[in-house]
């Protein structure tokens, strides 16, 4: 699956993880969102405490000094949209515990697949025990990850969208002035919406190159 800068979106991309990649491994299926993306890696939104932590820790470091599949990653406490009786969205209760890991490309691409219809959800390991639809609040989510980027993940944090790259690509043409790009840092605006039908995730992220 091609998950580049190029081919995203400012929406977080609902996919299946199968984990663990090793050959020959019963694979877990498991609901996510491609949450955010730069040149090589991604970030990838899980449900908490379906893979074992010390799962994910096995790859986070390889032998020949490689970018490592799996980076830093940390959980997060966020309310979940679920089905309602009327069939739409609503605000469950209590909050869920999300994992967001930092994944490498093109590695984790042929560990995700689109989430279809023709899947059978019976064998996922979903956000929502029997509800397919639900997913994390991404403006809640979004709002903890950007400042997680800020703080914490240092040389990591000039992740940015598809539009951002477009955004980065149109400065550095001749006709542009450009300035040195150093650490990216995301802000949302003030009027954005939240639309949970249409997974929309509350914002037009942009980069400030400092």
């Amino acid at each position: 699956m091609n998950l580049g800068v190029e081919h995203g979106g400012q929406d977080p991309t609902e996919v299946v993880l199968l984990w663990p990649p090793d050959a020959g491994a019963l694979q877990h299926q498991v609901q996510a969102f491609i949450l955010m993306r730069r040149p090589g890696r991604v970030l990838v939104a899980v449900p908490d405490g379906v893979i074992e932590e010390e799962s994910f820790a096995a790859w986070v470091s390889t032998e020949d000094g490689t970018e490592p599949l799996v980076g830093p990653s940390r959980v997060f406490q966020v309310p979940m949209w679920v089905t309602g009786e009327m069939g739409s969205l609503v605000i469950g209760e209590g909050l869920a515990a999300v994992r967001v890991l930092d994944m490498s490309l093109p590695g984790v691409g042929g560990l995700l697949q689109p989430m279809g219809e023709d899947l059978e959800f019976d064998l996922v390991n979903l956000f929502q025990v029997s509800d397919p639809g639900a997913h994390p609040d991404f403006q809640d989510l979004l709002s903890q990850v950007r400042l997680w980027i800020d703080t914490d993940l240092g040389e990591r944090s000039d992740f940015y969208t598809a539009d951002e790259a477009e955004i980065v690509e149109a400065e550095s043409t001749p006709k542009t002035k450009t300035r040195a790009r150093g650490p990216g840092t995301f802000f949302f605006p003030s009027n954005a919406v939240w639309l949970p039908p249409g997974r929309s995730t509350c914002f037009q992220a942009c980069c400030i190159w400092d």
